[in-house]
């Protein structure tokens, strides 16, 4: 398995971030971690904004048919808005995949 780290090119902008974990066979994703590149400005966040912790985990897995799909998303991130609301976002989906030839 290949591990590859990557970072926008352009440092100043908003991007992703993050690591990837590649199967050596296929050379196809079997895991993939992002953030963002960079902290929200600090203009914004003393205005009363911000977002910290935004990214999220994306797991493949090959099908049976030779085919990669993804199996499970998640991410999970803080917002504050105007200094008086402050939440936690989570977002977490598995799926699966059924072979429309194989169904009754």
């Amino acid at each position: 398995m290949y591990h590859i780290g990557f970072v926008p090119k352009n440092k100043n902008i908003f991007d992703w971030a993050g690591e990837a974990f590649i199967d050596t066979a296929d050379f196809q994703p079997v895991r993939v971690f992002t953030r963002l590149s960079r902290r929200v400005p600090f203009l914004v966040r003393s205005m009363g904004w911000n977002v910290s912790g935004i990214g999220y985990e994306l797991d493949y897995k090959r099908q049976e048919d030779g085919h990669w799909f993804p199996t499970s998303y998640g991410t999970e991130y803080g917002l504050r808005l105007f200094f008086h609301i402050n939440r936690s976002v989570t977002v977490s989906m598995d799926s699966s995949f059924e072979n429309p030839e194989r169904l009754p």
